[in-house]
């Protein structure tokens, strides 16, 4: 049997809806996106799925229980969504409004742009390859699924 890892985005939050940059925020589905979830679960229903991992934010862990009712989920911090500090909460012309120095440096090189009380991006890459590495080594010649952001 080959190793599977099937990759899950969040449904839809009442800031996506909105374009708001959400990152570490703990914001809950909204109808829409637990409507797309029960859609997706219906097309994913006949797949064997060995493990469940999901970011421990609301969005995810509402995702995979919709997903998986039943599977035992594996919340894991270290799936979490990149923090972008100031930029929380707020819509790219916010943004570029309110701090365009930042805004403008992170949109043209985002991996040497450290967003104030953020997470930098390259320590964000190394915490989710972390993690991605043990689902992988705990999940050989199984199917997991990994409900992230």
């Amino acid at each position: 049997m080959q190793t599977t890892i099937i990759l899950i985005r969040h449904g839809q939050t009442g800031w996506n809806a909105e374009k708001r940059y959400m990152g570490d925020s703990d914001i809950a589905l909204d109808r829409t996106g637990v409507s797309q979830v029960k859609k997706l679960r219906v097309k994913l229903r006949k797949i064997k799925v060995h493990r469940v991992y999901c970011s421990d934010l609301a969005r995810a862990v509402q995702t995979a229980r919709i997903m998986f009712d039943g599977v035992v989920l594996k919340q894991m911090p270290e799936l979490r969504e990149m923090s972008f500090g100031i930029f929380e909460g707020l819509r790219y012309a916010q943004i570029m409004r309110k701090y365009p120095v930042i805004g403008g440096s992170f949109m043209e090189t985002p991996f040497e742009t450290m967003i104030p009380r953020g997470e930098h991006p390259r320590d964000f890459q190394k915490r989710v390859l972390k993690a991605f590495r043990k689902i992988v080594s705990l999940g050989r010649n199984k199917t997991s699924v990994v409900v992230t952001h």
